[in-house]
This record gives C-alpha cells, sequence and structure tokens, in this order.
C-alpha cells in the first residue's frame, strides 16, 4: 500500500535563551592539546542553540569531537576551515545535543588560540529528527555541494524513520535536491535524479517549505552504506536565482498527518487552490492534515 507523507512545519523562530559561557580565557589548540568541555557544560543546552567559538591567529581547520569517543559531533561539515582571527560556530541537532550531553565536546586542529566558547540563541527546530541545520547556498551543480561529516547520517537510525524533508527559502518547487552517502548508485538516497521516493513540495501557514522525501527500503539501505561522509547536492533551476536551504529533517511515520493512514491506491494529485494545498487521491479532495474537503 503506498502512502502519502504529509507534514506540519514548526516556526524557525529565534530561541529566548540568554548566552552560556563555556569557556573564556587563552588556550593554545593544537592535536596534542585540545579544549576539552565536558558533558556538564551542556545539561541546559536545547537544540537548535549554537556554538560559538572564538579564534585567533588561524591557518588552518578546527575539528569538533564527542569528548572521549572520538567521532566527529553530528550535522557539521566534514571539512572546516578556519583563518585569522573570527569566529566558528554550528546549530545543535537533536543528535548533536545528545551526544555533548553525554559525553561532553573536544576542540582541536593545528594550531590556533581559542578565547571564548559560548552557548547563544539559534533557532527552534522544525517537528522530526533535524541532522543539520544552518544556510547552504543552493546555486549551479558545481558550486552546490554540502559535504557533512559521516555522523550526520550514523548518529540516527534511519529504519525508525518513514520520510526526509529538505527545508529551503526558494519560494519555489521546480529545483533540484539529492542526498548521498557517496557517488555511487549504491549510496544515493532520496532526491530528484532517479526513482527513488516520490516527492512532493509543502508551503506551510508560515511560509516554510521544503521538499519531502518517502524512505523506501532501498533509500534506508543506502543511508547506511560505509562512507566518510554525508552529501548534500543542490541544483537551482536553469535561469533560476539562487537560494538558502536551512534544514535536512528525518520524521517518523507517527509524526506525519492522518492522510499517511489513508488506503489510497492511484497515483495523488497535489495543488493550490484558493492557496489552499489540496491533494486528489482516488477522486477524492484532502487537506494537508488529511481531511477530506
Amino acid at each position: 500500500m503506498k502512502k502519502i507523507f504529509l507534514f506540519v512545519a514548526v516556526a524557525a523562530m529565534s530561541i529566548s535563551a540568554s548566552a552560556t559561557e563555556l569557556f573564556s580565557g587563552s588556550h593554545q589548540v593544537s592535536w596534542d592539546t585540545p579544549l576539552n568541555l565536558e558533558a556538564a557544560k551542556f545539561a541546559d543546552a536545547v537544540a537548535g542553540q549554537k556554538i560559538v567559538a572564538a579564534y585567533t591567529d588561524a591557518s588552518d581547520g578546527i575539528e569538533c569531537k564527542v569528548l572521549d569517543v572520538w567521532s566527529m559531533v553530528p550535522g557539521l561539515k566534514k571539512d572546516n576551515w578556519i583563518s585569522g582571527d573570527g569566529t566558528f560556530e554550528f546549530i545543535l541537532t537533536q543528535p548533536a545535543l545528545e551526544a555533548l550531553q553525554a559525553h561532553g565536546l573536544q576542540l582541536v586542529g593545528n594550531h590556533f588560540t581559542l578565547t571564548s566558547v559560548e552557548l547563544v540563541d539559534g533557532r527552534v527546530l522544525h517537528e522530526g529528527t533535524t541532522i543539520w541545520a544552518g544556510f547552504f547556498w543552493a546555486n549551479d551543480w558545481e558550486n552546490s555541494t554540502l559535504v557533512l561529516n559521516k555522523e550526520t547520517a550514523t548518529s540516527v537510525d534511519w529504519s525508525g524513520y518513514s520520510a526526509v524533508r529538505v527545508y529551503h527559502e526558494a519560494g519555489r518547487d521546480n529545483f533540484e535536491v539529492n542526498l548521498r552517502r557517496n557517488w555511487d548508485n549504491a549510496g544515493f538516497i532520496v532526491g530528484t535524479d532517479g526513482n527513488f521516493a516520490e516527492t512532493m513540495t509543502v508551503t506551510d501557514a508560515e511560509d516554510h517549505s521544503y521538499k519531502e522525501f518517502a524512505l523506501t527500503d532501498d533509500a534506508r539501505t543506502a543511508a547506511t552504506v560505509e562512507t566518510d561522509e554525508f552529501i548534500m547536492q543542490c541544483y537551482k533551476g536553469d535561469n533560476q536565482d539562487a537560494f538558502n536551504i536551512t534544514d535536512i529533517v528525518l520524521v517518523m511515520e507517527e509524526e506525519t498527518t492522518a492522510i499517511s493512514n489513508t488506503a489510497v491506491e492511484s497515483k495523488a494529485v497535489k495543488f493550490f487552490e484558493n492557496g489552499q494545498l489540496v491533494i486528489i487521491k482516488n477522486g477524492v479532495k484532502y487537506n494537508a492534515l488529511g481531511a477530506q474537503l
């Protein structure tokens, strides 16, 4: 039986929380002298907040590891380059938060100085399990590949999820996006290339749009392919403006709306009518919540 998966987005608003100082001083970082922040420092952290690390005299990369585990913090780029004086920041996804609350954070790299690390206001994450959150500029194929660390995918059990959605600010749906574990066919998870999953685009009342892909067995298998990275590949479309992609979210079946349990056999047709998402299945009209119109 085929199922239609629909989701209601949660507004991506600012979190009302004051900044929390995790470290202040002058710590000379090297591969032998990392900055370690114990798990207790993250006891009151909330998914959606940001870690902001201020540095000086940098000329290489910074690695964010789960303390005493040596795996990377989920949801970050595979390579994070820093230079001169500045700040490095990332949004805490739920998998990242759970890892830091259990073990703590280690910041390490090739000779730079950390002067402060803070936990600051971020944004409320969407319903489901966000495995990446940020801003990624979707442009042409050659300039629109986001390579995340492997823990972005391996920190969650994909068998427990029924769909994945990619939130964006395009204001349209005529663009392409693919999720991969590598560049081989076996590493293709979901996307607009190939026939791996049904897809649809939804815009909710708060104007938060996302492309949604049902997770087939093939997609879940591809998500577990052994690799060192997790890849999002985008293309803005011919003669179209570039835009930001903001979140990758996994959703469990019980988090779908009522229509996901509707017995349907024919292909659904989705369109907007008088500003409302309408789905026609087996000749019957439904709204985005699964209620018959």
